[in-house]
């Protein structure tokens, strides 16, 4: 009688860990494709309250509007990049504000007002980037991508490093304007 020894299992090639287009393949894969689990709908039981999420590489802002319908957007102010919320949970005050130059939003993610900006030829149209959100089944999901059913409202979905590039060419802009 013979007995035969399996092989050793083996790790996966260095590559695997560290090559930056595989990272981005596996993060289009996993957290692009479909609805992400962002916590339980209690978490943000009112308008205004907030949880922040990071997906794949972004820092998601998941809130309630002034009718109570999920929200989420890209936690970045499209005046100059500035992070908004910091804090994990919160409530916004009715709107939401950068701390930095005071940008503030409707819980719609609406711009409302730029200080400051009147004579320098803003776009008023400079909202936060929104992505669909749902509530499913008491849980909050921000995403939705190529797998399934598109979603009907027309919103953005999370893309890797799809807002950065958007701030990038948008500041890009806004230099060439003040020269």
């Amino acid at each position: 009688m013979s007995t035969q020894v399996a092989p050793f299992a083996k790790t996966l090639p260095a590559r695997y860990y560290t090559d930056p287009e595989l990272y981005r393949q596996e993060l289009e894969r996993f957290y692009f494709g479909m609805w992400i689990c962002a916590g339980r709908s209690e978490e943000i039981a009112k308008p205004g309250d907030y949880v922040l999420r990071t997906v794949g590489d972004e820092s998601i802002i998941v809130t309630r509007d002034a009718s109570g319908a999920p929200r989420a957007f890209y936690n970045v102010c499209r005046h100059r990049g500035t992070r908004i919320a910091t804090q994990p949970t919160g409530t916004f005050a009715g709107r939401i504000q950068c701390g930095y130059h005071g940008w503030s939003y409707g819980l719609d993610g609406r711009l409302m007002g730029a200080p400051h900006m009147e004579d320098a030829g803003f776009c008023r149209e400079d909202n936060l980037e929104a992505l669909a959100a749902r509530g499913i089944r008491g849980y909050l999901a921000p995403g939705r991508g190529r797998h399934g059913n598109p979603d009907p409202s027309g919103q953005r979905q999370i893309r890797p490093g799809s807002l950065m590039a958007a701030m990038a060419a948008r500041l890009a802009r806004a230099g060439r304007r003040s020269r």
